[in-house]
């Protein structure tokens, strides 16, 4: 039972340290924000705040790059390009900006990156990243300088010289992008300037709160979306953005991983209790044969603490075992791709979990040494449980079926809630209706259109 407490417990503490604690991978990530153009009031009984975050213009972006609550600006907009001529397959390829490579630490570990030039112009360039540089060019360090053929919804197909490639690690929101063109290619015309077309990352100055730059860019977005519909922006913090809502329900699981653990300290109790009673006549009589109480309620708390310390091992041991397992499932923002230790603080804790448990275990006994009286040996009065004894196996039963009520309160409150949002109406009847995927592996040629 001790096993079993203390693994779950520094398991969820091992959770809570990913997903609250730990800092992103992302170089002064405390300051990283997401900016969106939102439409105020817009809500849907199938959609939340969540839902509303749209794309900013152009002119928007390089607006919020010219702002003085921001240190730098990126923007970046995905694609789904086809590979080859003739085509061979669909690959994640962005437009980015300079400045989002900027922003999110990226470095060439061959090659060279974007330039600001880069930002504003065509350019037949195209950087890898480093897992299709390993999986589809076999790491040769001969790739700087080939082509390769890609075609979008914005071009034909067209070789693109490959300049450069990018370390491990660049990827957002939990994806991560095979190919990637400058923002540039991605600028139709100037006619386009003015409609939701980048999303954008940036990056806050020292110093200045998330409330005073969501002012700011709720001035400055917009006015520069030709939309009949009232908009404004929202700024997330990058964690947030990331990790989403997932730090309630973390904290939710963290609370049922301490009762558990009380009630397994408090199970332990019990059975302690039960020995100690079942031991009455052993304690008397070595008392009677001249040993101290002091001794013997050492010898009663050693028993108990390495029964605690091969449990709390087992249970941290399937705590160590369980990391990598958790870390998989984090998202790549909060590991880096790595296998990150186990937090020290979790340990201490599970340490300090080990220690309180064996004191609750140790000194109880210890507790019971007093109540024994050598002159009841061998009467039927050792089979009666004296005041004392009958008062803390009470606190003990009362404390088991507390923390067990808790327990069944809460899951099955948290069961009901399950149950009313999966038969929450749709809107829709889905019955008849299917999901279809389909993966375009030509385009047509396309020509640039202007609009007035």
């Amino acid at each position: 039972m001790v096993a079993a407490g203390v693994a779950a417990f520094c398991t969820i503490l091992t959770v809570i340290d990913l997903v609250i604690f730990r800092p992103l991978t992302f170089p002064d990530s405390e300051r990283l924000v997401a900016i969106y153009a939102v439409t105020p009031g817009v809500r849907t009984t199938a959609s939340d705040d969540r839902w509303n975050r749209g794309a900013v213009s152009w002119a928007g972006w390089h607006s919020l790059q010219g702002a003085g609550a921001f240190e730098e600006v990126g923007a970046w907009a995905r694609a789904r390009p086809v590979l080859g001529d003739p085509a061979t397959d669909t690959v994640e390829a962005w437009f980015v900006s300079s400045s989002l490579l900027r922003v999110l630490g990226a470095q060439a570990a061959l090659g060279q990156l974007f330039g600001t030039d880069d930002d504003e112009r065509i350019t037949l360039a195209v950087l890898l990243s480093y897992d299709c540089w390993i999986r589809r060019y076999g790491g040769k360090n001969d790739v700087i300088g080939q082509t390769v053929v890609l075609s979008s919804f914005v071009s034909s197909p067209q070789a693109y010289t490959i300049a450069g490639v990018l370390r491990p690690g660049f990827r957002l929101r939990g994806e991560a992008p095979e190919f990637l063109w400058p923002i540039g290619n991605y600028r139709r015309s100037a006619s386009y300037d003015n409609r939701p077309s980048v999303y954008v990352v940036g990056r806050l100055k020292k110093g200045v709160a998330v409330d005073n730059a969501a002012a700011v860019a709720g001035k400055l977005v917009p006015a520069s979306l030709n939309q009949s519909l009232p908009t404004t922006a929202r700024i997330v913090p990058l964690r947030e953005e990331i990790v989403g809502r997932t730090a309630p329900p973390t904290w939710l699981l963290a609370g049922t991983a301490v009762v558990l653990l009380l009630m397994t300290c408090t199970s332990v109790a019990g059975i302690s209790l039960s020995e100690a009673q079942a031991r009455r006549r052993e304690t008397g009589l070595r008392i009677a044969l001249g040993a101290t109480r002091r001794a013997i309620a050492t010898q009663l708390g050693m028993e108990h603490l390495s029964k605690i310390v091969i449990a709390a091992a087992c249970g941290l041991s399937v705590a160590i075992a369980l990391h990598p397992v958790i870390t998989a499932s984090a998202p790549y923002e909060l590991t880096g791709g790595t296998l990150p230790p186990l937090n020290l603080v979790a340990l201490t804790a599970g340490l300090g979990v080990v220690v309180a448990t064996s004191l609750a275990c140790g000194v109880l006994p210890a507790l019971l040494v007093g109540a024994s009286n050598p002159t009841e040996l061998g009467s039927e009065s050792t089979k009666l449980i004296t005041s004392r004894q009958v008062r803390i196996q009470k606190v003990v039963a009362a404390a088991q079926l507390a923390l067990a009520f808790d327990l069944v309160v809460a899951a099955t409150l948290l069961g009901e809630t399950l149950a009313r949002l999966t038969a929450r109406p749709l809107g829709f009847d889905p019955s008849s209706l299917a999901v279809l995927t389909v993966r375009v592996t030509a385009f047509p040629q396309l020509q640039r259109v202007e609009h007035e």
